[in-house]
């Protein structure tokens, strides 16, 4: 999710007790976020271990998921048989 419960719930001045529409609004959070996903055809929420592949051809690289915090490693795959190749130091 693109924000947390508290945030909604302070920009709308609910007061944190009042638990009446928490799942209402985390439903609500929940959905724009992956509608926000969809129209910019990326993933905004933290993701760990996520992995995206490239064509060979493709000129520019964007990235699915977004902001990037580290890659650990760099594959490539030349033939089927051969499979995936890991390349150290790139």
């Amino acid at each position: 999710m693109l924000t947390q419960l508290t945030t909604v719930k302070a920009r709308l001045n609910i007061a944190p007790a009042d638990t009446t529409q928490d799942d209402l609004l985390t439903r609500a959070i929940a959905a724009v976020s992956a509608r926000f996903d969809h129209e910019c055809n990326r993933t905004f929420a933290r993701t760990v271990h996520a992995t995206q592949e490239f064509g060979a051809t493709d000129t520019e690289i964007i990235a699915q998921c977004y902001p990037i915090e580290t890659v650990t490693k760099f594959e490539l795959k030349a033939t089927e048989a051969e499979g995936w190749v890991e390349h150290t130091g790139i």
